[in-house]
């Protein structure tokens, strides 16, 4: 069992997003320890990116702040592997897929599981193309997660099969569609089930934890 699913499994819920390098990656590396201070305890760290089409508002300008300052991947692999001499709070990183295809995906495994990175996500890979990468984190003891929304009804089945450490999943605005999608992904994964809630939107995150494994505040 992965360090993510333990987290998970124990229902020591508190999962907290941060943007890398927003304002700085020094102010990143103070908020995580501070959070872990405070009972937070995973960390989903988003690797800032030029074009976020998949984030609201609030994010996209943490992400256009953060590459502003000068944020790029190799510096924030430096930043976790100084925080791992402080702290080992369980990591993951969120990221397009630009990103890594430039640092090359054998390198981004590697440097993930040197620095101490317990998982990551990619917004923008289709599960058909995702086997190569997929094989070389598992190599490295990465989980990959995946992401699951209302939009995938038909194809849950296989896209959760095969994924590690937890199912990140994109929830409804209705609170029962909400339900019925963790029913549906239990069907065919034992993993625990975890709702990422941005800022903008109206939901109580408090709401989820009658049927899901945890959430996070984006």
């Amino acid at each position: 069992m992965s360090k993510l699913t333990k987290v998970i499994e124990n229902k020591n819920l508190n999962i907290q997003y941060l943007t890398a390098g927003d304002p700085t990656l020094a102010d990143t590396k103070a908020k995580i320890l501070e959070m872990e201070k405070n009972g937070v305890t995973a960390i989903v760290l988003d690797v800032p990116f030029s074009d976020p089409t998949a984030e609201g508002p609030a994010i996209q300008a943490a992400h256009a702040r953060a590459l502003e300052n000068g944020c790029h991947l190799p510096g924030i692999f430096e930043m976790i592997a100084e925080l791992r001499k402080e702290s080992q709070i369980p990591v993951v990183i969120g990221t397009y897929m630009n990103p890594v295809f430039n640092y090359g995906y054998e390198a981004f495994c590697k440097k993930c599981s040197e620095v101490g990175v317990d998982g990551a996500f990619f917004q923008d890979l289709p599960y058909e193309e995702r086997a190569e990468i997929a094989e070389l984190a598992a190599a490295n003891g990465i989980d990959i997660l995946t992401i699951v929304a209302p939009t995938s009804a038909k194809r849950i089945e296989k896209l959760v099969t095969d994924s590690t450490g937890f199912i990140y999943a994109i929830p409804p605005t209705d609170m029962e569609c909400a339900k019925n999608l963790v029913a549906e992904i239990k069907k065919y994964t034992a993993l625990p089930v975890v709702f990422g809630i941005y800022a903008e939107s109206k939901q109580d995150a408090s709401q989820f934890a009658e049927f899901a494994d945890g959430y996070v505040k984006c």
